[in-house]
């Protein structure tokens, strides 16, 4: 009997053909994480190349102030810019700016009523006080503080209320700032209250005007005893 042998010459030997994609979808892998990091070493060089232009830029600023005796520092922003500056001039746009400004004398009503505001505590050129109105005149990040303080001036009764302050502001229209809320209890025959509010507030536009307002929620024999207004510069918006 005569036996066929099939041969595999000529075949494709499946094997061999499975370990060929596995070979060339690693090539590729890696082609592909090499050429990634060629993006990200050429971000990385760029970088730099744009940060030691940020130095010399400071080197040459420092060179040219050093005969004021300013000293030099540099920062770089959210954004990733970089800005030089001098420590005076960082100094100043951190310093706090403080003013305040106190009154008495208001009658206090069950209708909102603006609060005295006659007198300045401590002066500074950033504010201006007119009309119990205090006008703001550069924009930026600020802290309110406040307090009003009322009597009683009656000496008979027994009625109960409660006196609401808060502040507004103009920026185009006076509306109330909703952070600088407050409330006191007072009644009739008692020693008075008192009532303020801290809290931080952007001033957006230059010249912007604020003022202390008060009502009562029953009609009582109430006025305004002192009054304080003090505000802080934090810096910019």
């Amino acid at each position: 009997m005569t036996r066929v042998v099939a041969s595999r010459v000529g075949r494709p030997d499946r094997s061999n053909a499975g370990v060929l994609r596995s070979l060339d979808r690693r090539v590729k892998t890696r082609n592909r994480l090499q050429r990634q990091l060629a993006i990200t070493d050429a971000g990385i060089n760029m970088a730099r190349a744009e940060d030691i232009v940020a130095q010399r830029g400071l080197l040459e600023l420092g060179l040219t102030d050093s005969g004021k005796g300013a000293g030099l520092i540099g920062f770089a922003d959210p954004g990733g810019d970089f800005e030089a500056t001098t420590v005076e001039a960082a100094l100043a746009e951190l310093a706090p700016d403080p003013g305040c400004f106190r009154g008495s004398g208001t009658n206090l009503t069950t209708t909102v009523a603006t609060v005295n505001l006659s007198a300045t505590a401590l002066a500074n050129d950033l504010y201006a006080l007119s009309g119990n109105e205090l006008t703001i005149q550069v924009t930026g990040t600020y802290w309110f503080s406040y307090q009003i303080q009322a009597y009683i001036d009656s000496s008979t009764g027994s009625t109960r209320a409660a006196m609401e302050t808060y502040i507004e502001d103009d920026q185009g229209g006076y509306a109330v700032i909703a952070q600088s809320y407050a409330e006191a209890y007072l009644r009739e025959l008692a020693d008075g209250s008192s009532s303020g509010a801290s809290f931080p507030f952007v001033v957006a536009a230059a010249g912007t005007k604020v003022r202390l307002r008060a009502i009562l929620s029953q009609a009582i024999d109430a006025s305004v005893h002192r009054s304080m207004l003090s505000i802080h510069r934090l810096g910019s918006p």
